[in-house]
């Protein structure tokens, strides 16, 4: 049998660092080494041109005084609170416009661009603010996994 190697589908994106503004473009459920979770797609328009980054949360939307983020991603997305048991369809959720958290990663020998939080629209730079001004103190809490609620897709 002969192989043959291709170039992979997608390149690897390398942006500043910063709050952009994103359409929502799409989510996939994924699994890696017997764990499942989402990889949830944004176009930002980076240099004058349209550009997709990724960011990934576990499959796990939990509503609750611990909320998931996935469950804030999901939110932010549809700009409002869901409740515990509301199911909210994604394909409904495509181009909705929300700011975008990007940092970059060591990937190997690569730099990449990744999203690690998503808000909606208004409220992304008070929070891009307060994440600043908190950024290297991080607060210990106990909180019971039994306080959480699920929410199902």
């Amino acid at each position: 049998m002969k192989l043959k190697v291709s170039k992979g589908a997608g390149s690897v994106v390398r942006l500043e660092e910063g709050i952009y503004p994103a359409k929502f473009v799409d989510i996939e459920k994924r699994e890696a080494g017997g764990r499942e979770f989402f990889v949830w797609s944004f176009e930002i328009v980076y240099d004058g041109k349209p550009v997709v980054v990724n960011g990934m949360t576990s499959n796990k939307i939990t509503a609750g005084v611990r909320p998931s983020k996935a469950y804030n991603w999901l939110c932010a997305i549809a700009g409002k609170k869901l409740d515990v048991n509301e199911e909210i369809d994604t394909e409904a959720l495509k181009g909705k416009e929300v700011m975008v958290v990007i940092e970059n990663r060591q990937l190997g020998d690569t730099e990449i661009s990744r999203v690690t939080d998503v808000k909606k629209k208004a409220s992304a730079q008070t929070t891009a603010q307060t994440k600043e001004q908190t950024k290297g103190k991080e607060k210990k809490t106990k909180q019971s996994n039994s306080e959480d609620e699920a929410v199902e897709v």
